[in-house]
This record gives structure tokens, C-alpha cells and sequence, in this order.
């Protein structure tokens, strides 16, 4: 071989280098992995109500990667189950922040949990996006936001709702009671700042009585709310567990008489536990309901059918769905603002007080992260119950009741 073919030898198998170095480099920006974190309850007293929202997660991330909807990379999703239980949803998040790569956001769903958790965001500046909330979410330092409306924004619309549309004695105030969950999901409505609202529209407060996570009987709470002539409640709680209040309501001949305000979740579930005795009561919704997912939310209606899903229902699927959109949103943002490659969670942290108006494909009223806000929106989804069936009512906006922090 001549000194010249050598050279050109030597050029051809440099550039053949540099290319190949190229596309090599290209490949693995392209397969890049971004980690999701999941915390759901798989077991507990949640299990039951939160069944489908893992399928929901992972068929999720799956939508997104065939979209492309972070370009450069590819999103994972990884879970544990909390089993209901700060502790067990502890150590789950300690295993998932030991992953190779370590997640750059956290869904959860649990309000009590999140506030446990809500310091080991911050310490390993890794955010959270919850299905959960509370005011405390806000106090800083926090790393947490929520995709849901304020519980105690909730219990101040529902009261302004009642008062407009369904109270008809104007002789009188309306005699108003929390019946709620003895949780900090139950709890989280009950401030000063909703006293003082409540009490602002010439009602009177005449009670708090609170049911446990699994009850049997809530007749002794049913009753206190019968002898104080209770004209209507507020409360929060899975369907299956308000679900034995209503049928206890009915036993002592009080289905009629009182006006149920229920964050009953998942709203369409309750007719099939009550029936007819659902007439009565009224439920404000994070997200859309079941009967409305086809038309306003037909990616993820599609995603259920595909699946062949039927052991759960819907919403809750939809929920695990929406969850992980608005979390690689937030990825999607990050990327474009740090480059795929950089992003990590304080990234995604500063990424998330960006989302504006999204809909996570029509499944929730528009989600906006501004002004230091950390829940993302501001509307409510009513239904009532008529013929065994869910019916809607309409988007309601709620006031801010909630508590401000420096």
C-alpha cells in the first residue's frame, strides 16, 4: 500500500469513526431513559377504590412514548405499593430515589401520605404531583403540588351551590355539618378560613362528626346529625366507605331530609352501592366522570377499550392516565428549557410552575401552575344522581379558601 492510498485508507476509516461515533451518539440521546415514580395503594383501605390506576400509569407512559411527547427521550414508569400506610409508602420512595436513574418527579395518591412525605421531596429536590390535598402543601419549603382542586375551595363551592340552587326555605339558616372521613383526606376541609366563609353566607354550623376508614355502622354519627336537624353536609371519602352512611341514612328515615355534599371518589361507583338512595347527595369531582370520558376524553376512553379492562372502573384507570401526562408535561417543559439530557427534578420542579391549561387529552378542567401556586386548578365537576344513573351538572368554580404562606 502506497504512502497516498494509505492516507486516503486513514481518511475514509476517521470519518467512518466520527460517524458511526455520531449516530451512536444520536442512538443514545434517543433512547435516553426519564423516570416517573408512582406511589399507589395496591393494598389497604384505598385498594379497593384505587384499583386501575397502575394500568392507567403504565398505559400512559406507553401512549407517551409512542408519541414522542419528550423528544430524546424515553419516559419509565416505576411503582410501589403504600399499602395505605405512611410508613410502607416511606420506604417505597426510598427505593425508588435508589434507581438507576433516580426519578425526576413522583406521582402519588394520598393526602395524609404526601403530608408524611412532603419533607422528603424537598430533601431529595425531587417534586411531587398528587391526587391528594391539602393546605399544608403550600407551606414552605414544599416540593408537592397537587393536580386537584383544594378540598376546602371544594366545600365552598358546594355550600354556595346548595345555598342557590337547592335551599328553599328563606325563613331560616341552613343548618350545615361535616360528615366526613376520619382521615387527613376527610379532615382537610375543615379550616377556620371555611368556617368563617360558610358562616359569611348566613349559615349555621352545627356539627362534625367523622366515620372511620372502613365503617360498619354510622348510625351514632347519622343520628347526632338527625336530632340537630342537619339541612346538608360536606365531606370526603371513598365511595364504598360513604356508601354505608347513605344506606344508614335511609335505615333511620333520613334520605329525604338531608342534603349529602360528598367528594364520593369515584363518583359513578355509587349507584351501583346504593341505588335510588343516591337521590340526594351531590358530589363535586376532580375529573371527569365516567358517563363524559368518551366524548371529552377519547384517548384514554380508547386506551381502556383497547385494554380489555372491566374489573375497574374508568375514572380510576383515567386518573392514572392523566397523572403521568401532566407529569411528563412537566418533563416536556423541562426538557425544552435544559435539554433532555439535563433534566433532573429540580429541573422538573421549576418546569411545573410553568403548565398552563392542560387538560391531560380532556380528562381534567385546565391545570395551571402560576403565582407560586401549588394546586392547579380552580374548578369542580358537580354531579348528581338521578335514576340510579350519574348525572352532570356542570363546571363550578370555586373560591380560594386556601391558607397563604410566605
Amino acid at each position: 500500500m502506497t504512502g497516498k492510498t494509505f492516507l486516503k485508507f486513514f481518511i475514509v476509516i476517521a470519518v467512518s469513526v466520527v460517524l458511526m461515533a455520531g449516530l451512536t451518539g444520536q442512538v443514545q440521546a434517543k433512547e435516553k431513559e426519564i423516570v416517573i415514580g408512582n406511589i399507589l395503594h395496591m393494598t389497604g383501605a384505598y385498594a379497593a377504590t384505587q384499583a386501575g390506576i397502575h394500568e392507567g400509569c403504565m398505559d400512559g407512559v406507553n401512549y407517551l412514548n409512542k408519541r414522542n411527547y419528550v423528544p430524546g427521550a424515553k419516559l419509565k414508569a416505576i411503582w410501589v405499593d403504600g399499602g395505605t400506610d405512611a410508613a410502607k409508602s416511606l420506604t417505597g420512595l426510598k427505593k425508588m430515589l435508589a434507581n438507576k436513574p433516580k426519578p425526576v418527579i413522583i406521582h402519588a395518591e394520598s393526602t395524609g401520605i404526601a403530608l408524611a412525605l412532603k419533607k422528603w421531596y424537598v430533601k431529595s429536590k425531587v417534586p411531587s404531583i398528587e391526587g391528594g390535598n391539602d393546605d399544608k402543601f403550600g407551606e414552605q419549603p414544599s416540593w408537592t403540588f397537587s393536580a386537584t382542586i383544594p378540598y376546602v375551595n371544594i366545600c365552598g363551592a358546594w355550600v354556595d351551590y346548595y345555598l342557590k340552587n337547592l335551599w328553599k326555605d328563606k325563613t331560616r339558616k341552613p343548618r350545615f355539618a361535616w360528615l366526613t372521613w376520619d382521615n387527613p383526606f376527610g379532615r382537610a376541609s375543615i379550616k377556620p378560613k371555611v368556617k368563617e366563609y360558610i358562616e359569611s353566607k348566613g349559615v349555621e354550623i352545627v356539627a362534625e362528626e367523622f366515620i372511620p376508614g372502613v365503617p360498619v355502622d354510622t348510625t351514632a354519627q347519622l343520628m347526632r346529625l338527625k336530632e340537630k336537624k342537619v339541612d346538608f353536609t360536606f365531606g370526603a371519602f371513598y365511595t364504598n366507605a360513604f356508601a354505608v352512611a347513605v344506606k344508614d341514612a335511609d335505615k333511620l328515615g333520613m334520605i329525604d331530609d338531608i342534603t349529602f355534599g360528598a367528594i364520593a371518589f369515584p363518583v359513578d361507583a355509587l349507584p351501583k352501592y346504593v341505588g335510588d338512595l343516591a337521590r340526594n347527595t351531590w358530589s363535586p369531582d376532580f375529573w371527569v366522570p365516567e358517563s363524559m370520558i368518551e366524548d371529552r376524553a377519547p384517548i384514554i376512553f380508547n386506551a381502556y377499550k383497547e385494554g380489555g379492562y372491566t374489573k375497574f372502573n374508568m375514572a380510576m384507570y383515567g386518573t392514572g392516565f392523566a397523572m403521568v401526562s401532566i407529569a411528563a408535561e412537566a418533563i416536556r417543559i423541562a426538557a425544552a428549557d435544559v435539554g433532555t439530557e439535563n433534566v433532573d427534578g429540580p429541573a422538573v420542579y421549576d418546569a411545573i410552575k410553568k403548565i398552563k391549561d392542560f387538560t391531560a387529552w380532556g380528562f381534567v378542567s385546565p391545570i395551571s401552575f402560576h403565582g407560586g401556586r401549588w394546586f392547579g386548578r380552580d374548578t369542580i365537576t358537580l354531579v348528581g344522581y338521578e335514576n340510579k344513573k350519574t348525572v352532570f351538572k356542570g363546571f363550578i368554580s370555586t373560591p380560594d379558601l386556601t391558607a397563604k404562606f410566605d
